[in-house]
């Protein structure tokens, strides 16, 4: 099954605690590192029947289900709703595991990836391929902070996918200005295997502006596809995980990249593109003082591993030039990692740069951010997006 990271360092995250247990004094031999004891505890979930779930740090953020399928079973789908937190799923079949190393051991199936709810499905053609008997199910997070709460509805069904019903949220009744509005919803968040940043919708087609060094992968290399999209419904709340984008051009001198939205979360096509986005504006009639916000989904913005979008103001404070042409704009508005991506916009809520660095003095614990202007986009890539711009 799909993994985000290898089974063995995502068990050690998981649980909180690195493998690699302290050495013990110089002057004594070092004893084995004891083994990690899973709970004991688990709860029997009812075909079709949601469960509703908090888990602590104290538990290692790691919950224990179980599920009994019968030999007439064709097919077993478990599906995560509701998540605080990114949840992965962790199966295996017949005895349950008391240790981590047994749970290593035996798990069969596992499934790690940037969506938030998780959802994995057993039948004839998965490898192993379904069987009769008890599976156990672990849920829990790879990604939890510190000391936080996490909630998430985990249900289970044999032959035909849980329905999904999605929990009545009161309106938000708060207009902002249209601009502002319009900022706000073509801002969304980034979430895949190698990292999470911010990006801008700029076309009604689902073209996606953010930065190079969000897709970038550890070899050197970048994401291609299997990059998760969040929209931002309702400032005050967390974003909605929906849409899967896949990469279009980077460009790693410009540390940009363009991707688009393709899909939903289960594969299907985008078939009548028609997203919330923000228009390019003009750098060259930036002015000094000049009024920048910038909007995006920056660690800081919240205590837990899903936050909501988080705004910071600022003005234009001077400009980098290089061979005429200007590279960067700088200013005093606060940028943060997982600001990068994201958008800076004019005082007309037109996106004009993209947050990319920020310089930091550590002596006087000031700092200035770093906007790749738009007007540095590739010919090619403008014209794309132009090209998509409504008739």
């Amino acid at each position: 099954m799909k993994t985000g990271l290898s089974f063995l360092v995502a068990l050690s995250v998981l649980f909180g605690a690195a493998l690699a247990w302290p050495r013990q004094a110089a002057h004594t031999q070092e004893a084995p590192a004891p083994q990690r004891k899973l709970s004991s505890q688990v709860t029997e979930l009812k075909p079709g029947v949601a469960f509703d779930v908090t888990v602590k740090q104290s538990e290692s953020y790691l919950r224990a289900f179980s599920i009994k399928v019968p030999p007439s079973a064709k097919s077993l789908h478990v599906a995560v709703e509701e998540a605080t937190a990114d949840i992965d799923l962790i199966l295996c079949l017949g005895k349950q595991p008391a240790t981590l190393d047994e749970l290593e051991e035996q798990a069969e199936h596992i499934s790690s990836t940037a969506r938030f709810n998780e959802v994995l499905t057993l039948d004839k053609d998965t490898e192993p391929k379904l069987k009769a008997g008890t599976y156990f199910i672990y849920a829990g997070s790879l990604q939890a902070e510190v000391e936080e709460e996490i909630t998430f509805r985990i249900t289970a069904s044999l032959d035909a996918a849980p329905p999904r019903v999605e929990r009545k949220r009161p309106p938000y009744r708060v207009h902002q200005p249209e601009g502002l509005q319009r900022a706000i919803d073509a801002s969304v968040r980034l979430d895949s295997e190698v990292s999470t940043g911010s990006a801008t919708v700029v076309t009604p087609t689902g073209l996606l502006l953010t930065c190079y060094h969000v897709l970038e992968s550890e070899g050197g290399g970048y994401l291609q596809k299997g990059v998760y999209v969040s929209f931002t419904q309702d400032p005050r709340r967390d974003p909605v995980q929906s849409h899967l984008a896949e990469t279009v051009h980077v460009d790693k001198s410009l540390d940009l990249a363009l991707l688009r939205i393709v899909s939903d979360l289960d594969g299907n096509p985008v078939r009548q593109p028609a997203f919330a986005w923000a228009p390019l504006g003009n750098p060259a009639d930036l002015m000094l003082d000049d009024d920048i916000r910038c909007l995006g989904y920056p660690g800081i913005g919240g205590s837990r591993s899903i936050y909501g979008i988080t705004l910071s103001r600022g003005i234009v404070a001077g400009f980098l030039e290089r061979r005429g042409q200007v590279q960067f704009i700088k200013t005093d508005a606060l940028i943060s990692a997982g600001n990068s991506g994201g958008g800076a916009f004019n005082s007309k809520f037109e996106l004009i740069g993209v947050p990319t660095e920020s310089m930091h003095a550590d002596e006087t614990m000031e700092s200035l951010g770093y906007l790749r202007p738009v007007s540095a986009l590739p010919e090619k890539w403008r014209k794309l997006i132009y090209e998509e711009y409504p008739k």
